[in-house]
């Protein structure tokens, strides 16, 4: 004998195969879909009102479960993303989706204008900010008087006489060490 589950799981199958609303049993279905045009106005209209009053918990649920996956997913070994192959020895995900995923964000950013890193410098743009290079160089005016000033204060950081290793090789020097 049949379970109410499995019996209801027949009849939505049955009705959907007649082309009968499994709503509300009454009206006709469109291009195989399993509610007729009002139960589906409806329930859309009804998911939208759950979700403004409970999007804040929709959105944790969601993420929650999402961080399980991938969790569950890099324990077993398998890709982050899909789930089916093994992922790259030391990466998180397979071969295939690492080359799916960069294809599609060369992609992105060929729509969005932004010029590959690797061919700024030899069109004449800056490396960092795409603005034009600087009297020879490969970045513009302003970055390069950044990167003047951050290099200046790193030689001030490392090449100073109480600088760590400064200290440890005057140290060996005088014990006669190579």
């Amino acid at each position: 004998m049949y379970d109410k589950r499995e019996e209801r799981k027949l009849d939505y199958q049955w009705l959907k195969s007649k082309g009968i609303c499994t709503r509300c049993k009454n009206g006709n279905t469109i291009n195989g879909k399993s509610l007729c045009e009002e139960c589906a106005v409806k329930g859309s209209a009804i998911s939208k009102i759950y979700y403004a009053k409970n999007r804040a918990e929709i959105i944790k649920r969601t993420s929650d479960y999402q961080k399980k996956k991938i969790e569950k997913r890099r324990n077993s070994g398998l890709c982050t993303r899909c789930g089916k192959n093994k992922a790259v020895s030391g990466k998180s995900s397979c071969l295939e989706c690492t080359i799916r995923y960069r294809r599609i964000s060369a992609e992105k950013r060929e729509r969005q204008g932004i010029v590959p890193l690797s061919i700024r410098a030899s069109i004449g743009m800056c490396y960092f900010c795409n603005n034009d290079v600087y009297d020879g160089k490969n970045i513009c005016k302003n970055c390069y008087l950044k990167s003047v000033e951050w290099a200046r204060k790193m030689r001030e950081k490392y090449i100073s006489d109480n600088h760590y290793w400064r200290k440890l090789n005057d140290l060996q020097t005088l014990r006669g060490y190579q």
